[in-house]
């Protein structure tokens, strides 16, 4: 604004003085005083009056409490009073006239530091006034500038009055502004710690070679290591070797390419346990676009990994022996069917049953009953090579797969040997 007063009252000085010229109403030799009077009055109203207009438009903070606002009215009351004494020349014979001038400079500084540009403008405008009125009525410290300087010594001084008053005030209000969000910022990364500090989830941060800048309380709790024992170390230190190469290849082709990652992993504890975590993986990026580090959000799912195991086990498998149930022979039927068509191998399907297991139940109970399908599921299986197959359909029946036979002779070798065993 300070640059730009100056060139556009020169604009606005020449084109009302070449007006007046041109219409003949000023004479050629008055053109160039006229038009430095004009230049300067055009200034001076420009720099006091668009900070004024913009400052009375701006939304003035609420001040609450009798003390605020006293504190908020007392650098304009002292203000005013400094004006009338050095413009108006109150208090002539006790205050020195040569040294209340620049007195103004110090209720401007205030009122830039308290009251922001609303309350520097207020004063600007008022010191105006008051200086104007002793120019006219020839009193105080510029009653004689009319003569001397031609008001150039007034315009001087409301001039550097206005520009170091705004100047100031809007440096201070940038400040404040500044020094608020700061504390915004510093409340949400406040709020943002204790939520990471206190979250379910463990929460990792690593820079761009995957070294480990912070854990979380949670992650100390799972992983077993204190965070002393992690920070700078790479988070392979909790690989089980049960996650295959693969999975950590895509991981990591996806993070280059600048994406999230989610997946899960096997991983280890410090005392050796091995454990299942969900995890997702997304890079942090600064202003300019780059990716400055890693941040990791794991739960521990072994649990839920365990349930999914026990289900899958008793949809699959007879939960007394072990073996699979009619479901899942149904399943290996139809891959041998299916194996059979596509490579012409042999494959053969027999039942067995237990020869007076009612009795056994009847006179030794259930239990033993239970005992004996343990002892002849592991008998059976004992009998087959890892490729075949018994599962058990209910009570005492067993139906045996055999894959892959090269002569039909081969599944009879097998039966006769189950039955001795």
């Amino acid at each position: 604004m300070f640059f730009a007063a100056p060139l556009s009252a020169c604009v606005s000085a020449l084109l009302g003085v070449a007006t007046l010229v041109v219409s003949g109403r000023m004479s050629s030799e008055q053109w160039v005083s006229n038009l430095t009077s004009w230049w300067m009055a055009d200034t001076l109203g420009i720099i006091l009056v668009t900070p004024f207009i913009i400052a009375w438009f701006t939304p003035m903070p609420r001040l609450r409490g009798l003390l605020v606002k006293l504190s908020a009215l007392l650098p304009i009351a002292l203000a005013f009073l400094a004006g009338q004494i050095i413009f108006v020349d109150w208090f002539a014979t006790n205050v020195h006239v040569g040294k209340k001038a620049y007195l103004m400079f110090l209720f401007i500084s205030w009122a830039a530091v308290t009251l922001g540009t609303r309350g520097v403008t207020f004063i600007l405008m008022m010191t105006t006034l008051q200086a104007f009125l002793g120019v006219h009525q020839h009193l105080g410290y510029f009653g004689t500038d009319v003569n001397d300087s031609h008001l150039i010594n007034l315009w001087f001084y409301i001039l550097i009055l206005s520009v170091v008053g705004t100047t100031l005030a809007c440096y201070i209000t940038e400040l404040q502004q500044t020094t608020k969000h700061l504390a915004q910022k510093e409340q949400q990364l406040r709020i943002l710690s204790t939520a990471i500090e206190q979250s379910l989830a463990s929460v990792v941060i690593t820079d761009l070679a995957a070294n480990l800048l912070y854990v979380n309380p949670k992650c100390t709790q799972v992983t077993g290591y204190s965070a002393e024992e992690v920070i700078g170390k790479n988070p392979r230190v909790l690989q089980s070797g049960l996650t295959s190469a693969t999975v950590y290849q895509q991981l990591w082709e996806t993070l280059v390419r600048g994406n999230a990652w989610h997946g899960e992993l096997s991983n280890r504890r410090k005392n050796g346990e091995f454990y299942w975590e969900a995890v997702h993986i997304a890079p942090v990026r600064d202003s300019l676009d780059v990716i400055t580090h890693y941040v990791g959000i794991k739960l521990d799912i072994t649990a839920r990994k365990a349930a999914e195991e026990e289900i899958q086990q008793l949809a699959f498998y007879d939960p007394l022996t072990g073996l699979p149930n009619r479901r899942k022979l149904l399943d290996r039927l139809h891959y041998a069917i299916a194996l059979n068509h596509r490579t012409k191998t042999q494959f053969a399907v027999f039942m067995l049953d237990l020869d007076k297991f009612k009795a056994v139940n009847d006179k030794l109970g259930h239990a033993a009953g239970d005992v004996l399908l343990k002892q002849v599921a592991a008998r059976i299986t004992h009998c087959l090579r890892d490729s075949d197959m018994v599962a058990r359909l209910g009570g005492d029946e067993f139906v045996l797969v055999l894959e892959n036979l090269k002569i039909p002779d081969d599944a009879e070798t097998v039966a006769l040997k189950i039955i001795e065993e």
